[in-house]
């Protein structure tokens, strides 16, 4: 009840409840006016009946609220799993020929180097260092299309620095099955690829000097044969012959 005994009221009351403990609140009241309403739907309340009610309506009043409260739950469990995400996600709404960003995870903001009040409200951006790259023309067609990709991009934040990342993205379905959203996943692979990139230059010095040493073998093996058969000539000239050299 908003009016209760005690230097509180049941708004204020409300408040320290749920400072304490997740529980659904249901307001039972007499009052009807704009600023005591107003007041109580800071507190979130799951219900707000006006005296005099019925145990049936109560009744009512309380399944409903405990149904949505469970469900409020799960979304919210649901929400900060997605904020919390080591993947970068982001949500973008889908009205007509537009899609603007509605959601953008810390992870993605740490990712492309992008502050979320630029990403907010403005349509879904993939930051290469190409624009003609085909991985990015393939995502923005999905988007456009409202169809799945899933690409791997070589992106760059603003302060000039790259990163690669493997980009999808994906429909989201409203009830009626249109389209209502696409949810992107952004998965950091720069370690992965500066290794695999590691690698390949290893590679590539190790056959560089594996050629080096047939070609310094080979090459000691014809200068082998040269001076052994240059060694034969001496020894086969008389003491007073006449050497010269040939150019």
């Amino acid at each position: 009840d908003i009016s209760i005994f005690g230097s509180a009221d049941g708004i204020e009351t409300a408040h320290s409840i749920a400072r304490l403990a997740d529980v659904p609140v249901i307001f039972l009241t007499a009052y009807t006016d704009d600023q005591t309403v107003l007041r109580a739907t800071a507190v979130s309340p799951y219900g707000y009946l006006l005296k005099p009610f019925d145990d049936r309506t109560l009744s009512a009043t309380i399944k409903v609220a405990l149904w949505r409260h469970s469900s409020d739950v799960k979304m919210r469990v649901l929400a900060e799993a997605v904020s919390s995400a080591t993947i970068g996600i982001v949500l973008a709404e889908v009205s007509g020929d537009e899609r603007r960003v509605v959601f953008a995870n810390d992870t993605f903001c740490g990712m492309s180097g992008a502050a979320r009040e630029s990403v907010l409200g403005e349509p879904p951006r993939f930051p290469t260092a190409h624009l003609e790259d085909p991985a990015m023309l393939r995502l923005t067609d999905a988007v456009a299309g409202l169809t799945r990709a899933n690409e791997v991009l070589r992106g760059t934040r603003p302060d000039g620095s790259a990163f690669w990342a493997t980009v999808s993205v994906s429909p989201v379905h409203a009830p009626n099955g249109a389209v209502s959203h696409l949810v992107m996943f952004f998965v950091d692979t720069t370690r992965e690829r500066q290794a695999q990139d590691a690698l390949v230059d290893s590679q590539r010095l190790q056959v560089i000097g594996q050629f080096s040493a047939m070609m310094t073998h080979d090459l000691n093996n014809i200068l082998s044969i040269i001076q052994n058969y240059t060694e034969l000539a001496r020894e086969a000239i008389d003491d007073g012959a006449i050497l010269r050299d040939l150019e």
